[in-house]
């Protein structure tokens, strides 16, 4: 397990996941509500690299953030699906290859957990696949 603490930290632990995976790889993404606007610019732009690298992304995402939604929804190889109103935290669990980040996106402390096992990365990915099909397209 590694920690990723500030703002650049969670910069570097994102930028693991683009160089860890290659064209036709699935990323899946679950959680996040409200982040602030810098951070959003950031990650959105990141998420164009991502798209254009040909990666695939599955994003669970809270239903009172429409506005990522909006941002992201024309990208390629991007699908969303939508947590009831309820499910809000400031975390986002990214599962990729045999690894999981936990983002903790708070303003004043951010910071991310990378756990790198391929069983906990599979259990989180049953995990994410059944909040998948109760989601809402």
């Amino acid at each position: 397990a590694k920690i990723f603490t500030g703002w650049e930290g969670l910069k570097t632990a994102n930028e693991d996941i683009i160089k860890t995976l290659k064209r036709g790889d699935v990323w899946l993404s679950m959680g996040l509500t409200h982040q602030p606007q810098s951070w959003e610019i950031y990650f959105t732009k990141r998420q164009l690299v991502r798209s254009q690298k040909g990666i695939i992304l599955k994003h669970l995402l809270n239903e009172n953030y429409k506005s990522l939604y909006q941002s992201r929804k024309r990208l390629l190889h991007t699908e969303f699906r939508f947590l009831h109103k309820d499910f809000e935290m400031p975390t986002s669990t990214e599962i990729y290859a045999d690894k999981v980040v936990i983002m903790i996106l708070v303003e004043q402390s951010p910071f991310a957990i990378m756990i790198e096992s391929k069983e906990v990365a599979d259990s989180f990915r049953k995990y994410f696949y059944a909040l998948w099909k109760t989601a809402k397209k």
